[in-house]
């Protein structure tokens, strides 16, 4: 590649994604999905992908993410909203999974996809 030029990265396809994400989740959730199962699905795909993460930005950065995504999701789940400071720190994917817990299945769900794929 000549110097100055940057290899540009393909569009994301949000659909796909948020299908991959939906079937990852349901894969982790079981074969009868709870708000509970589901909650920790999402906790323990996110925990996946900090892991891969943390090495590259840090831990602090990976936080942040976190807590941005939450605060982007906030807007379609008010739930998700609140501002008690559980999107920062160790304790933060605990708070968020006892959030998704105390929801409906659907919304459960569909919040756990929308913070993935944000």
């Amino acid at each position: 590649m000549p110097t100055g030029e940057t290899m540009a990265m393909p569009p994301l396809d949000s659909d796909r994604l948020r299908d991959e994400i939906l079937r990852t989740l349901e894969r982790r959730a079981g074969t009868s999905p709870t708000p509970s199962t589901i909650a920790d699905a999402a906790v323990s795909t996110f925990q996946h992908v900090a892991a891969r993460l943390s090495p590259v930005i840090g831990d602090r950065g990976v936080e942040v993410l976190f807590g941005r995504a939450l605060h982007l999701s906030g807007s379609s789940f008010s739930w998700l909203a609140a501002d008690d400071g559980y999107g920062v720190g160790i304790a933060a994917p605990a708070a968020l999974k006892a959030r998704l817990a105390a929801q409906q299945t659907g919304a459960a769900a569909a919040a756990s996809v929308t913070i993935l794929v944000t």
